[in-house]
């Protein structure tokens, strides 16, 4: 059996043994913040600030003139890699004060043309200031700056509507290079959501340092300061908020679980689908904020990236493309990929090339404890990758716990009724570098049964009627097991 590297047991070791603060890693600051930049040729122009929590932006332009506007023609671009124009807009949220306006938010390459015409007039800009255009972005990838352009192509004004095309005044023009601002002015607003709000000090006060956690559950790592200098830690409150509601606590900093005398520790576990789903830490004394920040899977794993370590680089590679893979694959968080600021190219497995090791797929005869057969076994990739197995039992009176097995756990497991013939078995916990090693289940009458992860990968594989989504997660999963092999290996 492979002897496994436990990088982060050797650094909790020497931290308990040693009570040293110097293990090599720098203390991380409060979350990064970027900037979205609002810029036109109107002259308007803006910067706000967001973070790993921003969800939205809200861009509006208003403009004010001393004539009527008869017609204007303008787009507003935008990076669609960064920004995704929410739901929410229509032409009628989009420009507010044209009544029919032609705005069009289907198109895909970063680009929202709008244009209106009505030789009536528009008195909603003449001598007051009015909203132009608005537009709702969702922000879908963090930490890069952006910007949001409007330009204005066509702007037409009059002095006297009834009076037709005569009276017209050409406000700009890009075609004929005018831009008269002696008819205009121009403003921006911008709004981002939720408000920036990180608290008046500096989240490395409190946070020593965090970590991933791949050898087992898959999840950030938080140590901090168990005596913040210059707090009272039992007047501090701390607030972890993320996708998972298990982990999402509030509770007194003095009750954080404690490593050593000077280092406190909260272990926040993600499921596949969520690598890059923040999680906040929020620190109070009493209602006041002091520090705020958010980490992700992504994020740890980016701040690593590149490395000259070519192992600890393609296994943190495959975990990012393991964690967008089962976005795309169960649908979930799909707007914000793990691997989308990585070559997410997956290398193909011939499942031919895949050995397993002897004895697994066997089923001994376990009639002695009511069981008439195993008839399948599935995958669960939640906070910890596990195998759930399914039985027909014949006779649960004479079901007993079983022990499931693995080279780095051992427990007493239950089955769990699903109906009067079914019941299930789980083998929980199964870390990155285990998914190819076996696990055993020890029956009651002392029967064994064998399975691995990665024969379920396998046999996948091995469908000619696999999805390309099925087909590109199983391949993740069977290099997030192959290079974490090499990267915690012997």
């Amino acid at each position: 059996m492979r002897a496994m590297k436990r990088p982060l047991s050797v650094l909790l070791s020497l931290m308990l043994v040693l009570g040293m603060l110097t293990i090599g890693m720098s203390a991380v600051s409060a979350a990064e913040t970027k900037s979205i930049a609002v810029t036109s040729n109107i002259g308007a122009a803006s910067e706000a600030q967001y973070s790993e929590t921003s969800e939205q932006v809200t861009v509006t332009f208003k403009l004010k003139s001393d004539l009527t506007i008869v017609a204007t023609q303008a787009v507003i671009t935008f990076d669609t890699t960064v920004l995704k124009v929410a739901s929410t807009n229509t032409a009628a949220t989009v420009m507010p004060n044209f009544s029919d306006a032609v705005v069009n938010l289907t198109k895909t390459d970063g680009r929202i043309p709008m244009n209106w015409t009505n030789y009536h007039g528009n008195e909603a800009f003449k001598g007051t200031e009015a909203v132009y255009a608005t537009v709702v972005f969702d922000i879908i990838k963090k930490g890069v700056d952006t910007t949001v352009n409007l330009e204005v192509a066509d702007l037409t004004g009059s002095t006297d509507p009834a009076a037709g095309v005569a009276k017209d005044v050409k406000i700009i023009d890009t075609f004929e290079e005018i831009c008269d601002t002696t008819h205009f002015t121009a403003s921006v607003e911008e709004k981002v959501t939720p408000d920036e709000e990180s608290g008046t000090e500096d989240f490395g006060k409190f946070l020593y340092t965090y970590m991933g956690n791949f050898e087992g559950k898959v999840g950030l790592v938080h140590f901090f300061y168990a005596n913040p200098q210059g707090y009272d830690p039992s007047t501090l409150t701390i607030k972890f908020d993320g996708p998972l509601e298990e982990y999402n606590k509030t509770m007194k900093y003095s009750d954080m679980d404690k490593i050593n005398a000077n280092i406190a520790r909260y272990d926040y576990f993600v499921y596949s689908v969520m690598f890059a789903q923040p999680i906040t830490v929020s620190i109070y004394q009493g209602d006041t904020l002091l520090a705020k920040a958010a980490y992700s899977i992504e994020q740890y794993i980016e701040d690593k990236l590149p490395t000259a370590d070519a192992d600890m680089a393609n296994f943190y590679k495959a975990v990012l493309n393991y964690g967008g893979y089962a976005q795309v694959k169960f649908n979930e968080y799909t707007d914000s990929l793990a691997n989308k600021n990585i070559d997410s190219t997956l290398t193909p497995v011939d499942p031919s090339t895949i050995t397993l090791p002897a004895g697994v797929g066997v089923m001994p005869d376990v009639s002695a404890v009511g069981i008439s057969s195993l008839y399948d076994e599935q995958g669960e990739y939640l906070d910890d990758t596990r195998i759930r197995q399914f039985y027909v039992v014949s006779d649960a009176t004479k079901l007993k716990p079983a022990t499931v097995a693995g080279p780095a756990s051992s427990a007493t497991a239950e089955f769990t009724k699903i109906n009067n013939q079914v019941y299930q078995l789980i083998i929980p916990n199964i870390g990155s570098a285990d998914l190819d090693e076996i696990q055993t289940v020890t029956y009651g009458n002392g029967a064994v049964y064998k399975t691995t992860m990665i024969s379920r990968v396998k046999s996948q594989l091995a469908k000619a009627d696999l999805s390309a989504a099925d087909r590109n997660f199983f391949t993740a999963l069977y290099w997030y097991n192959q290079t974490a092999n090499t990267y915690f290996g012997a």
